[in-house]
């Protein structure tokens, strides 16, 4: 009894790997067949296995070693068109080629071989310029872009300015020293007038006169001290106004203000 079952199961399983084939490519449509010698029948149906469930790569293997037990250019054609499908484009690339140099090669692996060909280069230029715009962006996401600097918007230069300031500046400082030298006159008159009355020197008429002559070289002086101010402050707002001619530096004691003619 054991010995009919073991007949019928090897019938069985013969009967389903001679069948799986030529189900597989039906389904397919893109593998050749060939009838398979015994030895390569096992490697040859679990190779259309592994392809029909979409594992490529494994089945490219058996197409191989299928092929190794029975040298049928089909089987290398399966194996390369299993190896285009996993993206395996320099492997499959050379099986098909082999193909190509295979003597008495089927006219129908020979036309299929370099359409397939054809579809690789395709896919590796396809593959190739992914990868180029791919690291192209990669590179621009890790570009610091440096903000373009905002131009200052300068105040063009005004050479009345410079010569006006230069002058007012010069003759308030004048003027003002001038006014100086009046304030001190004027302090001295009035102290000597007053010396010489007390002492007798001169009549109360005398002092009056110089003490009057002092007051108005007084206002004269202080007048002319504020117009020297004046001046020289206008001259001075003049060359600040043009930065290349003058520096104003803080002191201690107040500013120091260096100017170039």
């Amino acid at each position: 009894m054991n010995f009919y079952a073991k007949i019928i199961s090897i019938i069985l399983i013969s009967s389903i790997v001679v069948a799986l084939p030529a189900v597989s490519l039906a389904q397919q449509g893109q593998l050749l067949q060939a009838e398979p010698s015994k030895v390569a029948m096992q490697a040859l149906g679990l190779a259309k296995h592994y392809y029909s469930k979409g594992q490529f790569e494994k089945a490219a293997e058996l197409f191989m070693e299928a092929h190794q037990l029975d040298a049928r250019v089909e089987f290398m054609f399966n194996a390369a068109r299993a190896y285009q499908r996993a993206i395996k484009l320099k492997r499959a690339k050379a099986l098909f080629n082999r193909c190509l140099k295979t003597k008495e090669a089927p006219a129908v692996v020979v036309e299929k071989a370099n359409i397939y060909l054809r579809e690789i280069e395709n896919m590796e230029k396809a593959l190739h310029q992914a990868k180029h715009d791919g690291e192209k962006e990669a590179s621009d996401a890790y570009v610091i872009k440096k903000p373009k600097a905002v131009p200052t918007k300068k105040e063009p230069k005004q050479e009345w300015k410079g010569t006006i300031g230069s002058t007012t500046l010069g003759l308030g400082t004048v003027v003002a020293t001038v006014g100086a030298y009046l304030l001190l006159n004027s302090y001295e008159l009035s102290r000597a007038s007053a010396g010489a009355a007390d002492e007798g020197e001169i009549d109360y008429g005398e002092y009056d006169r110089q003490k009057t002559k002092a007051e108005k070289l007084n206002v004269i002086g202080w007048g002319t001290v504020g117009l020297g101010a004046v001046t020289a402050g206008f001259g001075i707002w003049c060359l600040t106004t043009q930065p290349n001619d003058v520096a104003v530096v803080p002191t201690p004691r107040g500013v120091s203000v260096a100017v170039r003619f």
